[in-house]
């Protein structure tokens, strides 16, 4: 958990970094760009390159399953509510993943900087106990062509198999980790976070309806700007509250 000292640094970092937004959509996408200085590896005047993309999401997660469905909504308000619950998921998440892999590098070495999904959830402790992974699959395929196919019928299964639960789905392209999270009720909405730097922005998150899956892959595809040939999906879920 986070200190008190940390929780107040973290509400002063977001009240100075979120005066400078862009919110803009396109093709059924609400997409919310942070300032460049918002971002996993900016965060706190940071000039570190942060590794910790997947404790991030996976503490993202653990934070999202705490929320009400219509918290979810106040990202793409037309006032844009700077006490938005997702923009605190992200910078909390931020804070205590670069902690936590900061304190593993420091009392012992790794093979990779950039830690498995297994790897981060051990080392979240207590903090990560209660998620469990229903599957994880590594294609050896072009992201682009084969993302959003790959992801639809992977997705309708985990649906099919933990009906009535929240799914939170973890890409893992290039070294990044990013998060979808699939709600199981509400709206039928998708919500993308993505805690790495966009220059010239910083974090992003996007919204937009499940039939739309398919515009939000493309999307992120041709934000990564390079080639991709390997990724790995895991689905993610809570038995219970965490």
């Amino acid at each position: 958990m986070l200190g008190d000292n940390e929780d107040t640094l973290c509400k002063d970092c977001k009240k100075k970094y979120l005066m400078n937004f862009k919110c803009e959509t396109k093709n059924d996408l609400n997409i919310l760009w942070l300032p460049e200085n918002f971002s996993q590896s900016r965060f706190t005047k940071s000039s570190k390159a942060s590794n910790a993309c997947t404790l991030i999401v996976l503490l993202m997660c653990k934070r999202i399953e705490r929320l009400d469905c219509r918290q979810l909504d106040t990202c793409f308000k037309e006032d844009f509510n700077m006490h938005s619950e997702l923009i605190y998921v992200l910078a909390e998440s931020i804070l205590q993943g670069n902690l936590l892999h900061d304190r593993l590098l420091a009392h012992k070495p790794v093979r990779h900087m950039n830690l498995s999904i297994p790897e981060a959830i051990k080392a979240g402790g207590r903090e990560l106990k209660s998620i469990k992974e229903w599957n994880s699959f590594i294609y050896l395929q072009d992201l682009t062509s084969s993302l959003y196919t790959e992801l639809k019928e992977k997705l309708t299964q985990c649906l099919t198999s933990i009906p009535d639960r929240t799914i939170y789905v973890i890409l893992i392209a290039l070294n990044r980790s990013i998060l979808l999270v699939i709600e199981h009720q509400g709206q039928g909405r998708i919500t993308l976070l993505d805690s790495h730097q966009h220059a010239p922005y910083g974090s992003v998150i996007v919204q937009t309806p499940a039939p739309n899956l398919q515009a939000l892959c493309s999307w992120y595809c041709a934000l990564l700007r390079h080639k991709c040939s390997m990724y790995e999906l895991s689905f993610m879920y809570f038995p219970s509250a965490p």
